[in-house]
């Protein structure tokens, strides 16, 4: 029974960071290594597809810049300008 409670908790804390991540006007996305994983709906509305449309594709498809891309992956803090150029290919 204790498992079970705690799954429900993390599902719940999982929804809450949903929810946060939605509410942003900024445009938030997830990804693991090279994959998109997440978007919120700011990022989607941004880019003119739905999150259906860009998660599970690569990083490179809305960060065609090979600088601005490895700064996402570094992990670094610092500020990314770039344009966002979406492409219709998988």
């Amino acid at each position: 029974m204790l498992d079970i409670r705690e799954s429900r908790r993390s599902e719940l804390e999982v929804d809450r960071m949903r929810d946060l991540a939605n509410a942003s006007v900024e445009g938030l996305l997830v990804c693991d290594g090279e994959e998109i994983v997440s978007v919120n709906t700011s990022f989607a509305v941004l880019t003119g597809l739905s999150a259906v449309n860009l998660v599970g594709t690569r990083l490179e498809r809305c960060f065609p810049d090979h600088v601005a891309r490895a700064k996402l992956l570094s992990g670094s803090n610092e500020t990314i300008e770039t344009v966002c150029a979406i492409s219709t290919a998988r």
